[in-house]
């Protein structure tokens, strides 16, 4: 996913560039909100959940990417209403899903194996974090 929004964020065309890139853009914010939480396991106790929640929007962002550009191939498909339409759709299904999904989670049992009491700011963690790796 980050070498896809890499490489969409290079994409140079002048008729659809502002458009995809802000795409391209938000793709990379939704994976980056995923990641950091569970990497750094911060906020303690709810990271799991946004981990969870992000990561599930970027694969929707992702499937309504692939819909949107099979809908624009549609022979008399006129091209911003195809796109409109179709990620309508998929970020509607995709919501309606995440959010029954999540009813089905019990994220605090989870965490709480690796819950710490004491408060840690995002520096501590990452240090914390890189230290147990090596």
């Amino acid at each position: 996913m980050l070498g896809l929004n890499i490489t969409a964020l290079l994409f140079i065309n002048s008729r659809v560039t502002w458009t995809f890139h802000g795409a391209a853009l938000a793709s990379l914010l939704t994976l980056l909100a995923g990641f950091i939480p569970a990497y750094l396991r911060l906020p303690h106790g709810r990271w799991l959940e946004f981990h969870y929640e992000f990561m599930n929007w970027s694969y929707v962002g992702l499937i309504a990417a692939g819909v949107s550009e099979a809908a624009t191939r549609l022979p008399s498909a006129p091209f911003w209403p195809a796109v409109v339409a179709s990620m309508f759709a998929v970020f509607l299904l995709g919501g309606i899903l995440i959010s029954r999904g999540r009813g089905k989670r019990v994220f605090n049992l989870q965490t709480s194996v690796i819950r710490s009491d004491a408060p840690v700011n995002w520096l501590t963690a990452f240090k914390r974090r890189r230290t147990a790796c090596h």
